[in-house]
C-alpha cells in the first residue's frame, strides 16, 4: 500500500515542479532570443538590453510579497495557475515587439506576474510539510530551474528552423510558441491541481486531519501556533533580527549568481568562440549535469542534517568557476572555459534550495515567517538587479568584470554563512524552552512543530 507521504509527493510535487519550470522558462528564454538577433531586429542600443533584464528584476523585487497576501484570501490553485495565464499571455505578446519600449513593458508585466511563483509554491508546501521534510522537496522541484535550461536550449534550436514563417524571426516564434503553450498548460492543469488537505480528495478523512495538525493549522491555512494582525512590532523585530538579514544577504548574491548565469551563458559562450547554431545545445548538458550532480550532492549531505557543509561546498564549486574564467580573461582556452560553466551549474543548483530551506527552519510562528519570508524573495529578486548590469555589452566576449563581481558576492556568501552557523550555535546552546508537542513526518522521522512562543524557538539541527 502507497503511504500517505508518498501520495501527498505524487500529487504536489509535479505541479509545483511545473509551476517553477514554465516560470523560469518564460524569464530566461530571453538570452537565446538575444543570441537569435533580438536587439538588432528591435533597434535597442547601449544600454537598454540591459535596463530591459533589470526593469523585470524590478516588478519582481517589488510585487514579490503580493502571494502572501493574496494567497490569505484565494485558493492557491486559482492564485498560482491564475499567475501563470497572466506571464504566458505576456511571453506571446514579447514575440510582437517593435522597439525598446515595448521590450521594457513586456519584461516589467512578466517580471510582476512571475514574482507571487516561489513564495506561493513556497507557501502552498507549508500547507502540508513541516519544514525538515520541505528541504528535500524544494529541491525536487527546484530541480526545475535546470530542466528549463534543458528544455530552452532544445527548443531555441529547434524553433529556428522558424525563421521567416509568416514573415517573423526565429526569436519572435521562440516568445509566441511558450507564451501560448503556457497558457494551455495552466488551463490544462487546473481541475487537477491540489489546494489544502481538507479537500484533498486523494485523501481519507483521517489522513487529512493528520496533516492538518501535523503541520500546525487549522483548515483554509490557518496556522494554530500564531495568528494575529500585523504590527509594526513585528516589521521591525524581522527587520532587527540577524538570522533574517544574513540569510537575506546569502538569498541576494545567490541570486544575481543564478540569474547572471540563465540569462547571460548563451552570450558568454558565444564570446569563448561556440559557433552559434549550437550554443543552445551545448547549453543543455552544462543544466542537466548540474541537476544531476546537485540532487547527489544535496541528498548526502542535507539528508544528514548538514545544509552548512552542503552551502560551502556549493559556494566553493562556484567560486572556483568564476575565479578561473575571470583570471583568463580574453586569453581563456575554450575548454577550460566551458569546463568551468559545469562548476557554476553544480553549485548553483544545490546551494539555493539548501540555502532556503535552511532560512526556514530559522523562522519561528506564522506571522514572523509570513513577514520574514516576504522580505527574502523581495531582497533576493534584487540580485537581478546586480546581475543585469554587471554583464555589460562593453565586456564582451566573455564578460571579465562579470565574472568577478560574482566571485566576489560568492565570497561574501561564504562569511555569512559561517557567521549563520556561528550564531546558530551559539543560540543552540542558550536555548532552554520546551516544547509541547511532537509529530511524526512522512520521513518517519519526528520534529517538534509547535513552540511556547516564537522568542524562544530553537534552531534545529542543520
Amino acid at each position: 500500500m502507497v503511504s500517505v507521504g508518498t501520495r501527498v509527493d505524487l500529487h504536489i510535487l509535479p505541479f509545483c515542479s511545473v509551476f517553477y519550470l514554465f516560470s523560469l522558462l518564460d524569464r530566461s528564454n530571453v538570452g537565446n532570443a538575444e543570441l537569435q538577433g533580438l536587439s538588432e531586429d528591435i533597434g535597442l542600443k547601449g544600454h537598454q538590453y540591459n535596463t530591459g533584464l533589470t526593469l523585470f528584476y524590478v516588478a519582481y523585487a517589488v510585487f514579490g510579497w503580493s502571494s502572501n497576501i493574496m494567497l490569505r484570501h484565494m485558493s492557491p490553485r486559482y492564485w498560482l495557475l491564475g499567475l501563470m495565464v497572466a506571464w504566458g499571455v505576456v511571453t506571446a505578446l514579447t514575440g510582437i515587439i517593435q522597439n525598446h519600449q515595448g521590450f521594457y513593458a513586456v519584461r516589467f508585466f512578466l517580471g510582476a506576474f512571475e514574482a507571487g511563483m516561489f513564495p506561493g509554491l513556497t507557501y502552498a508546501l507549508s500547507q502540508w510539510y513541516l519544514p525538515s521534510e520541505m528541504r528535500e522537496r524544494q529541491h525536487y522541484f527546484y530541480c526545475s530551474t535546470s530542466l528549463a535550461g534543458v528544455l530552452g536550449g532544445l527548443l531555441a534550436f529547434l524553433l529556428a528552423k522558424m525563421d521567416g514563417i509568416a514573415g517573423l524571426e526565429k526569436w519572435r516564434w521562440l516568445f509566441i510558441i511558450e507564451g501560448c503553450a503556457t497558457v494551455a498548460l495552466a488551463l490544462t492543469l487546473l481541475p487537477f491541481a491540489q489546494d489544502y488537505p481538507e479537500n484533498a480528495g486523494f485523501l481519507d478523512p483521517i489522513e487529512k486531519q493528520e496533516i492538518i495538525q501535523k503541520v500546525g493549522r487549522n483548515v483554509h491555512g490557518q496556522d494554530t501556533k500564531l495568528c494575529h494582525k500585523l504590527r509594526m512590532a513585528d516589521v521591525k523585530k524581522v527587520l532587527t533580527d540577524h538570522f533574517s538579514c544574513l540569510h537575506m544577504l546569502v538569498y541576494l548574491c545567490l541570486n544575481s549568481v543564478v540569474y547572471g548565469f540563465t540569462l547571460f551563458l548563451p552570450m558568454f559562450m558565444k564570446g569563448i568562440g561556440v559557433p552559434a547554431k549550437i550554443i543552445p545545445l551545448l547549453t543543455m548538458p552544462i543544466y542537466g549535469t548540474g541537476t544531476v550532480c546537485s540532487v547527489l550532492i544535496v541528498k548526502f549531505l542535507s539528508d544528514r542534517g548538514r545544509a552548512f557543509p552542503a552551502l560551502l561546498l556549493c559556494l566553493g564549486l562556484m567560486f572556483t568557476g568564476f575565479i578561473v574564467v575571470g583570471c583568463m580573461g580574453t586569453s581563456f582556452h575554450r575548454g577550460v572555459a566551458y569546463a568551468m560553466c559545469y562548476l557554476v551549474s553544480i553549485g548553483i543548483y544545490g546551494s539555493v534550495p539548501t540555502s532556503t530551506a535552511w532560512f526556514g527552519s530559522h523562522m519561528a510562528g506564522k506571522q514572523h515567517k509570513d513577514l520574514a519570508t516576504g522580505l527574502h524573495f523581495t531582497v533576493g529578486g534584487m540580485g537581478g538587479v546586480i546581475a543585469s548590469n554587471i554583464y555589460r555589452q562593453q565586456d564582451k566576449p566573455v564578460f571579465q568584470v562579470g565574472n568577478f563581481t560574482q566571485a566576489g558576492l560568492l565570497a561574501l556568501s561564504f562569511l555569512a554563512v559561517i557567521i549563520i552557523r556561528l550564531a546558530e550555535n551559539r543560540a543552540r546552546k542558550k536555548s532552554t524552552f520546551q516544547t509541547y508537542q511532537t509529530y511524526q513526518t512522512f520521513d518517519n522521522t519526528t520534529e517538534n512543530s509547535t513552540y511556547d512562543s516564537p522568542e524562544d524557538a530553537v534552531i534545529p539541527p542543520t
